[in-house]
Parts: structure tokens; C-alpha cells; sequence
């Protein structure tokens, strides 16, 4: 069994999964940290860059570049690294879409609780305490949008609606047109 010794990483199994970043067997300690200090370079990459580092020619820099195929192994490396990225970018933006989803839940409940809340009010004639009826919609309508769009179902197709609600002590002589308003609000409400 043959046994490569990795910078950092004392013994490695040369028989496991190597990557073609890894040292190759026969790479020189001081031809790897070229190549190391290449692939680590990213958008950057100029073997000009890695003489100076190491302070030694461009053309020995060149000849181990072509002997230990960096250009091909940075390749493999930038796809590896990219996949990576791109796997993390994809479980936060699930994450995300949950999180919203949630919160639009949330956001939802509360809108819920205020209209509770409002109608207790109406019926005994007080006004909101915490809510207002424009906060109320408001709510509704953000929450209602945050959770069509955490679940996929951004669209607008599902029209727009508005809420008007205006609450002001009755005049004496308008009691008929409060229980006539209060019984389209339950009425509607049923209807949902």
C-alpha cells in the first residue's frame, strides 16, 4: 500500500479517493505548494504570481505546471468548489422559502386575531386597541403573498382585493346602518 504524505494532513491512503487537486505521487513538496498557491489564487491565477511568491523563475513555474497538469487539475477544482457552493446556495434558499413560508403563516395568524379582534370591537362599539383595520389588511395581504411565494405560486393570478373598513362612534340615528354593516361583515365571513 502506497502512502503519500499530504502538507498538513500527515498520511493519506493513496489507494482512497484522490482528487486531482490532491499531491499526485511523485510531485515534489515544493512543486504541490506551487500548484497550491496557483489553484488557491482563483479569478487571479497567473503562473507569474506563483514565481514570485516562491521567488523562483517563471519557467520552472511553467514546467511544473505543464508536467503536473495544473491547468486541468484548477479545473477540476473550480467545478468541485462550484458544486459545493451551489449545493449550499440551494439548502439556504429551501431554508429561506420555509422560514418565509412560516413567517407568512404568522403573518397570517395575526391578521386573523386583529380581525377577531376588530369585529369583538365593532360589536361593542369600541375601537382597536392594537391593530388598526388598515394594519389588519395589511398584514393579510403580506403574509397571504409571503406564503404563495415561499411555496412556488408567485404569481398575481390570484387577483387583488382591497378592505375598507371605517369605524367611528354611531350617531344616534344610524344604529340601523351599524347592525346593517356589522351583518355584511359576518355574512362575508361566512361566505369564506
Amino acid at each position: 500500500m502506497d502512502l503519500v504524505r499530504e502538507p498538513g494532513n500527515g498520511m493519506q491512503n493513496s489507494q482512497a479517493e484522490e482528487k486531482p487537486w490532491d499531491r499526485r505521487p511523485g510531485e515534489s513538496a515544493k512543486a504541490y505548494r506551487a500548484f497550491a498557491l496557483y489553484r488557491d489564487k482563483q479569478a487571479d491565477r497567473t503562473f507569474e504570481f506563483v514565481a514570485g511568491v516562491l521567488e523562483c523563475s517563471g519557467t520552472n513555474i511553467r514546467r511544473w505546471a505543464k508536467r503536473w497538469d495544473w491547468i486541468g487539475r484548477v479545473r477540476a477544482y473550480d467545478i468541485h468548489s462550484d458544486r459545493i457552493e451551489l449545493d449550499a446556495l440551494s439548502r439556504d434558499r429551501l431554508a429561506m422559502k420555509k422560514r418565509m413560508a412560516r413567517q407568512g403563516i404568522d403573518m397570517q395568524a395575526a391578521a386573523a386575531d386583529g380581525l377577531s379582534e376588530l369585529l369583538r370591537l365593532i360589536k361593542r362599539k369600541k375601537r382597536p386597541l392594537r391593530l388598526s383595520a388598515s394594519d389588519i389588511a395589511r398584514l393579510a395581504e403580506v403574509g397571504g403573498k409571503l406564503e404563495r411565494y415561499a411555496r412556488g405560486e408567485d404569481d398575481e393570478s390570484y387577483g387583488t382585493f382591497e378592505i375598507r373598513v371605517h369605524i367611528d362612534d354611531p350617531l344616534p340615528d344610524n344604529a340601523e346602518d351599524l347592525a346593517a354593516a356589522k351583518d355584511a361583515v359576518h355574512a362575508s365571513l361566512r361566505e369564506r
